[in-house]
């Protein structure tokens, strides 16, 4: 569907790292001939993710489907499989969000609910919503992206201040932590493991900062 073309737009990754599944045979030739690896199968079956070994590699699933039943129903699965399965659904009725929660659900998209803000931004505030289109679109000079903390890195313990991000040319928006998003903290906030940083800049100055903060080995005193 469009929101799985979307999302490959997007990606950086190979594509070999990702497999479509869908029972529509003519969607998984489509998928094909566009280069894609795609198999003819139900992703909501228990038979069909059992075999994909969670147990030696990260695996993530991506509920994509117009159908609330059919998104939850393949959580449940692959929950059952392995709690360890990522697994990020499409939600079509922001009130079943809760039902997708019970079913295990990571993360939640609401398409539907973004288009209308969208739209609303576009009428409201013209300015803001093409300079948010063209960075989600790639078609701005800026990018915003996640730095994963992990306790080997140098940033640790830092203070968002020690980083310097304007130094670097970037814009620091805020940290992930702990399932909630910290919009501009204060800039005595230590950066602790596990921490997702969201900045954005242009992107040589992005894989700059990378280089010098994601190699580095924290060692403790």
């Amino acid at each position: 569907g469009q929101m799985t073309k979307m999302f490959f737009r997007q990606q950086r990754q190979p594509l070999e790292h990702y497999v479509i599944m869908d029972t529509d045979p003519a969607r998984v030739e489509a998928a094909k001939k566009d280069g894609y690896i795609a198999i003819h199968e139900d992703a909501s079956s228990h038979k069909t993710l059992s075999r994909f070994d969670a147990e030696y590699c990260d695996v993530t699933i991506l509920c994509l489907t117009s159908s609330d039943v059919e998104n939850i129903y393949i959580t449940l699965n692959a929950k059952s499989i392995s709690k360890s399965i990522k697994v990020i659904a499409r939600v079509n009725d922001p009130e079943t969000i809760d039902k997708f929660k019970y079913a295990g659900a990571d993360e939640v998209l609401l398409p539907n609910l973004v288009a209308n803000t969208m739209i609303y931004t576009a009428i409201r505030q013209p300015t803001m919503y093409k300079a948010i289109h063209a960075i989600l679109t790639g078609k701005s000079i800026a990018n915003i992206d996640e730095i994963h903390v992990h306790a080997s890195h140098a940033m640790v313990g830092k203070q968002i201040e020690e980083l310097d991000f304007s130094s670097s040319k970037l814009l620091f928006i805020g940290i992930q932590r702990r399932g909630d998003f910290i919009f501009n903290p204060s800039k005595t906030e230590r950066i602790e493991t596990f921490d997702v940083l969201l900045v954005m800049g242009r992107k040589i100055s992005l894989e700059y900062f990378k280089l010098q903060h994601e190699g580095d080995i924290h060692v403790k005193k």
